[in-house]
């Protein structure tokens, strides 16, 4: 369900040492042939050789093997490829919120109506299923979910998670569940 956009590109240019024509050289230490500028290989590169593409996986979900496994720089980079690869401009995504902008702001960018799942603190910050499941349309595409919350840190059980994946399920929608924060809990 996950399809990811990896910056191989930059990695990639830097590996093969292409030329850069555009570039202008400083005085950092590049070296120039007729004005082309040349990338000297940090040692960082070398190791990104080697080991970029080992994934130790602990097991943890069932089913899953590390060929399921993407490596991205980070949750943003995760959440923002994730997100770009589902949904399509006018498709409905309900976002639970509070939460980090950027699970709100890429749909939108994308051209998604975005509802948000507002928690709330009379309900110490734990979702209302029965809210949204209202919030639900046959036009949902995506539902996000994060849990240890950012920012309020609120937790759900593995039967809401449950309730959660039914929900999805039964409405022919995916379900991002953001776990980021789930080794602080």
């Amino acid at each position: 369900m996950c399809a990811c956009l990896i910056p191989a590109v930059f990695a990639s240019i830097i590996q093969k040492r292409m030329l850069c024509e555009w570039l202008i050289p400083s005085e950092i230490g590049e070296q120039t042939l007729g004005g082309v500028m040349w990338f000297k290989r940090m040692m960082l590169e070398d190791w990104f050789d080697t080991h970029q593409y080992e994934v130790e996986y602990d097991g943890q979900y069932d089913g899953l093997s590390p060929e399921h496994i993407i490596v991205t720089c980070g949750a943003s980079e995760a959440n923002f490829a994730t997100v770009a690869a589902l949904v399509e401009p006018g498709d409905h995504v309900v976002v639970e919120h509070p939460n980090y902008p950027s699970l709100y702001e890429v749909p939108r960018s994308l051209g998604c109506d975005v509802s948000l799942f507002t928690l709330t603190q009379e309900q110490a910050f734990m979702p209302d299923f029965a809210e949204l499941e209202r919030l639900v349309t046959p036009e949902t595409k995506l539902i996000s979910l994060t849990h240890p919350n950012n920012p309020t840190g609120s937790m759900i059980s593995e039967a809401m998670l449950e309730q959660a994946i039914r929900i999805a399920e039964s409405n022919n929608t995916y379900l991002l569940f953001d776990e980021t924060y789930r080794e602080l809990a």
